[in-house]
């Protein structure tokens, strides 16, 4: 049983590497279904009959259920707390990886955005501070206010202030492509100018949601912080050498060998 969030790019990139493995050593039969993060484990789990579990759960209680199954289970939230074995990503190297980037680009100063303080964050946070401690370099940390935490609009007024006040030229990290894409929109409203490779980090964006998300073209793209649906096109094209209608054709993740409820 695969219960992995299909809500998330993180996820959906996670269910997308699990169906090459299985396309590539199967066949396997995997029951799988579309779910969030935050949504409970299936009512029906304890009467599931199957050979294992691969799992992403944040709540503590739903790593008891799973424990309780007596059944090999794989976690890959990154959560130490759940009690389970787990498989998850190398916080040191990403930062290592991301600090580098920015240097060899010339830049001194950085920062780390994300828009919430999840425990996830908070130990991305630790890992890119250490890094850039190591090169002697500053760094600024947006701190959201509670009050205003999440993804609603009353944290961009807040976003702003942070972006003004930061030193510039200035390289920022963000841990999440959701908190990217939040910031480069909060980025173009008050005119402050993007390096041109953001446009790449859009792209990346958009083509994730082309083979997994069944959302019209239109939306992929306003989503994406691109201005017309044309524009999206045009670029698209231009560094693809595809329309997105191609490329979703062409690139959406085959549903061969699984199982699902829906």
């Amino acid at each position: 049983m695969l219960l992995v969030e299909t809500t998330r790019s993180h996820g959906r990139g996670l269910v997308e590497g699990i169906g090459r493995y299985v396309g590539m050593y199967g066949p396997w039969s995997i029951d799988f279904e579309e779910r969030g993060l935050h949504e409970p484990l299936p009512r029906s789990l304890e009467r599931w009959r199957g050979d294992g579990i691969i799992s992403r759960t944040f709540r503590h209680a739903d790593g008891d259920r799973l424990l309780a199954l007596q059944l090999p289970v794989i976690e890959l939230y990154a959560d130490p707390e759940l009690g389970l074995p787990r498989v998850f990503a190398d916080r040191a190297r990403i930062a290592e990886m991301a600090v580098g980037h920015f240097v060899d680009r010339g830049f001194r100063h950085l920062a780390f955005f994300a828009a919430e303080r999840a425990g996830w964050v908070e130990r991305r946070l630790d890992a890119f501070s250490s890094e850039v401690a190591k090169h002697e370099l500053s760094c600024d940390v947006f701190e959201p206010e509670k009050k205003n935490a999440g993804r609603n609009r009353a944290m961009e007024p807040g976003i702003a202030r942070w972006v003004r006040a930061l030193p510039k030229p200035c390289g920022v990290y963000c841990p999440f492509d959701g908190f990217a894409l939040r910031l480069m929109n909060v980025c173009r409203e008050i005119g402050v100018a993007i390096p041109e490779e953001i446009t790449r980090v859009r792209l990346e964006r958009a083509a994730e949601l082309l083979r997994h998300a069944p959302l019209p073209i239109e939306r992929i793209a306003a989503a994406c912080g691109f201005e017309s649906h044309r524009y999206f096109d045009r670029v698209f094209r231009r560094e693809t050498g595809m329309t997105p209608r191609a490329y979703r054709l062409a690139r959406r993740l085959p549903r061969a060998g699984w199982e699902s409820e829906r």
